[in-house]
């Protein structure tokens, strides 16, 4: 009878890295499409060690063997305690769940059991709506909705449509999953279905928005938006510039830089939901041109952000945008001289300090962003040691 660790092929541990390391060695030879049965075993085995490596489980060895997804007896509260023989967990009785009737859930029925159950931009459109990423999360909304689908199997199976999207968001079937309460009762559903089908073109990057909306959500929760901090949602945020924003994506491989608008409402729904602080706008603001986004394409696609940012940054939208120009070409001049005269260093260097376009910079958050710490004249060697100072 297997184990979670014979299936994982090394010995119990609570080395995270090594029952990553694992689990990717593995998966190179128990392919989702070629061996779904396998893979799913794998899969279970992996997120079951993660399991007692975080404290989760306090056996270090247990059988993957056990009763089918469909033997599983189902509670009338609808709360799953005891899963398919990887992970045994009483749960206690919290009363009725909050998302029964709620909007994730309906719209999901409406979808799952609607004639376009097997429309893949319906199914595109929900994962990315406000709904299901206000509940996606929560394990009472996943235990839900594996109760759903088990109780409308017979005449609704999951297919590969509902499957690949539910993937997209929850990545079940790479490395890149994330261990939460409820990935157990998405492990489960995916085990209920086919296999579903690697993500390409859209899917692919919209997976990488959801990928995006994990690393954002991470520097949110670890709530030090110091520079390197900001620094880390820059990046994020460079993926969502106009150039990047395609209907059809085509890229297929990490990294991607391709984004799809719908990936977008991904992102926009992150900026919605937290408390961030104003450089984090004011950075979406300058690199996404939000004060120009009143008319058409752009409006469409950053005008929820515009409305944002004017409402988070008070005076935004009315603020006259700095331009550096002069003052470049004030610093090359400046440094034209000290290199012909280097014993005038001091002196043109407090007087270059004191003009009036210096001074004006200095305040603009953009001007240390943009100026200061990435543009290569303010970096060179042959700076003003006063300036410098």
């Amino acid at each position: 009878m297997d184990t979670i660790w014979t299936t994982l092929g090394i010995e119990p541990t609570k080395d995270v890295s090594a029952i990553k390391r694992a689990y990717a060695e593995k998966s190179k030879t128990c392919h989702p499409e070629e061996d779904p049965e396998g893979f799913m075993k794998l899969r279970q085995a992996y997120q079951a060690a993660l399991d007692y490596a975080e404290g989760m489980r306090e056996e270090p060895g247990f059988s993957l063997a056990g009763p089918g997804p469909d033997e599983i007896p189902i509670p009338e509260n609808g709360k799953v305690t005891e899963d398919p023989g990887w992970y045994l967990q009483e749960q206690e009785d919290e009363g009725p769940n909050p998302f029964e009737g709620g909007e994730a859930i309906t719209k999901f029925l409406e979808l799952y059991t609607g004639k376009q159950r097997k429309n893949p931009a319906m199914w595109m459109d929900y994962v990315t709506s406000a709904a299901f990423l206000d509940a996606a999360w929560d394990p009472r909304f996943t235990s839900l909705l594996l109760q759903k689908v088990r109780k409308l199997r017979g005449d609704f199976p999951p297919n590969k449509e509902f499957l690949t999207w539910l993937n997209v968001a929850y990545q079940f079937s790479g490395g890149e999953a994330r261990s939460f309460d409820g990935m157990k009762d998405i492990l489960q559903i995916a085990a209920l279905g086919p296999a579903p089908k690697q993500p390409k073109g859209n899917e692919f990057a919209i997976l990488q928005s959801f990928l995006d909306y994990r690393r954002l959500n991470g520097l949110a929760a670890a709530g030090r938006w110091d520079q390197e901090a900001i620094e880390a949602f820059r990046q994020v945020l460079n993926s969502y510039a106009p150039a990047y924003i395609r209907e059809r994506c085509e890229q297929r491989v990490t990294p991607d830089c391709e984004r799809h608008p719908a990936g977008l409402r991904v992102f926009i729904h992150f900026l919605r939901r937290e408390d961030l602080p104003e450089e984090v706008y004011r950075s979406a603001w300058q690199r996404l041109d939000l004060k120009s986004a009143v008319l058409g394409r752009a409006k469409v696609l950053y005008g929820p952000i515009r409305e944002l940012a004017v409402q988070r940054v008070p005076g935004i939208g009315g603020e006259v945008p700095v331009n550096f120009l002069q003052l470049n070409r004030n610093l090359d001049a400046y440094q034209k001289r000290i290199r012909m005269a280097p014993e005038t260093e001091p002196a043109e260097s407090e007087a270059f300090f004191q003009t009036q376009e210096m001074q004006k910079a200095l305040p603009v958050p953009r001007f240390l962003e943009e100026q200061l710490l990435t543009y290569s004249p303010w970096r060179r060697e042959n700076m003003g040691e006063t300036l410098v100072r």
